[in-house]
């Protein structure tokens, strides 16, 4: 049976928050993000309009976004090695040039694991963010 209110409940979610302001990374500061966990999205404004390219969950996000995503190496900056790979960035240093100069974040606090799970998968269906990595099972 299908849940109708929470396809809705989810479809007003991802609606505010991807309608709030997004930090650009240029300006980012690990205080502005908070040290629980959550969701986050990471966009491109390079075109002429936004496109969601990353979305992912994290225990602690200022852990997350900033310390891995902006600073991080090759391992825990899986947005630099996906700029990377698809074209936008030729290499790792470039890369996190190209999340300064063009890309912000949004990020919503979900405290429980299994909540952020479900939003995840939600917005990646809904979405269809090209730098989201997804894994099939069969492999």
């Amino acid at each position: 049976m299908i849940d109708y209110q929470r396809v809705f409940d989810l479809t007003k979610w991802l609606d505010d928050v991807l309608s709030r302001n997004a930090i650009r990374f240029d300006s980012l500061a690990p205080s502005a993000i908070p040290s629980e966990g959550g969701i986050y999205f990471i966009s491109d404004f390079s075109q002429r309009s936004e496109e969601v390219i990353y979305v992912g969950l994290a225990g602690n996000l200022s852990q997350r976004i900033y310390t891995n995503q902006l600073q991080g190496n090759k391992s825990s900056g899986t947005i630099k090695v996906a700029l990377v790979d698809h074209g936008r960035a030729k290499d790792l240093a470039a890369a996190k040039d190209y999340l300064r100069k063009h890309c912000a974040v949004r990020f919503d606090v979900v405290p429980d694991y299994r909540e952020r799970e479900m939003r995840e998968g939600f917005a990646k269906a809904v979405l269809k963010p090209p730098f989201s990595l997804y894994k099939s099972k069969e492999h």
